[in-house]
């Protein structure tokens, strides 16, 4: 069975191209080989669950392409509504699958989740269709510019164009950059205080299994071990409950983060959720944690080292 679905129609560099890897699906990404075996990129739809196969096209199918013949048609014409002598058809083979596009077009039918796209090389776009230019241009400022100045050479550059509007982002995004930064502080914030409890929660682990054991410990100092032989077994006793620990907490943050993960794809429906485990901060965090359990181990075990041997051994 045959759908005809609108679409938008990108024309995009090979830059562009290349920016769209994050947001793969299925298939490749070649520019080179878009070109030379006349592919396309299709921007599939997203359902309302983060999900993307409400449209059945995967890498190697092949789609027709309705467009206008000319771009100075009337406006019914991007209706469809026109005899068919004002437009043209082109079969493209889908040559990968991607959850979004750049540099969107939001004049005619929108584009957003719910919106098909088809991308192509700017080569095929020129070949196939005659369009040369674009209606959007995105100019991003160097560090220590003055948006002000820049966004007014702009306007008296492209002053005369018609239908041409200029927009300045700048101060929108830097409040966005700004909340964010409020909002990592605070987690922040929160994870220092949860890093204090947890410091607090070991060292109070640490004093307990140091003085429900001290009778065993006064033994083994009555049996002539060194001071230093005595700091060994502390190290390798925190050393032990901080691998233990580190393994759970490795282990529970894979399954939080799986649940994350799901909720940014499927709930909020983030366009390009990272699913990657953090394994440098994973490992810091872990070295962290046993650093703390050695720490405290020792820290408990002074109590042992300064106290009287004989009323350890008699200690219950």
């Amino acid at each position: 069975m045959d759908y005809r679905l609108k679409a938008n129609v990108y024309g995009y560099s090979d830059l562009m191209l290349q920016e769209l890897s994050p947001y793969l699906l299925d298939g490749t990404i070649d520019p080179k080989s878009m070109l030379k075996e006349d592919t396309v990129i299709l921007k599939t739809i997203m359902d309302g669950k983060g999900y993307y196969d409400g449209i059945d096209i995967a890498p190697g199918d092949v789609i027709r392409l309705k467009v206008l013949k000319a771009a100075d048609l009337p406006e019914e014409a991007l209706r469809f509504e026109g005899p068919e002598d004002w437009y043209q058809e082109k079969e493209f083979t889908v040559s990968a699958v991607v959850s979004r596009s750049l540099g969107k077009n939001n004049n005619y039918i929108g584009d957003s989740n719910s919106t098909v796209g088809i991308i192509m090389t700017n080569q095929q776009m020129s070949d196939y269709f005659g369009i040369e230019g674009y209606d959007s241009i995105g100019i991003s400022l160097t560090e220590g510019a003055e948006h002000d100045k820049a966004a007014d050479k702009i306007r008296a550059f492209v002053d005369g164009t018609p239908n041409c509007l200029i927009k300045d982002y700048t101060l929108l995004i830097e409040q966005q950059e700004n909340y964010l930064r409020q909002k990592m502080f605070f987690f922040y914030g929160i994870a220092v205080i949860l890093l204090l409890i947890s410091v607090f929660h070991i060292l109070n682990s640490m004093q307990y299994l140091v003085t429900a054991r001290k009778h065993e410990f006064g033994i083994l100092r009555a049996m002539g071990i060194t001071d230093a032989g005595f700091c060994k077994l502390l190290v390798k006793e925190g050393l032990c409950y901080g691998l233990c620990s580190g393994f759970f907490m490795t282990v529970l943050y894979g399954l939080v983060h799986k649940v994350l993960y799901y909720a940014l794809q499927h709930v909020f429906l983030f366009l390009h959720a990272n699913g990657n485990l953090p394994l440098l901060p994973m490992a810091g965090m872990i070295v962290l944690n046993m650093v703390i359990c050695i720490a405290a181990m020792l820290w408990a075990g002074n109590e042992v080292l300064d106290g009287n041997i004989t009323e350890e051994i008699a200690w219950r």
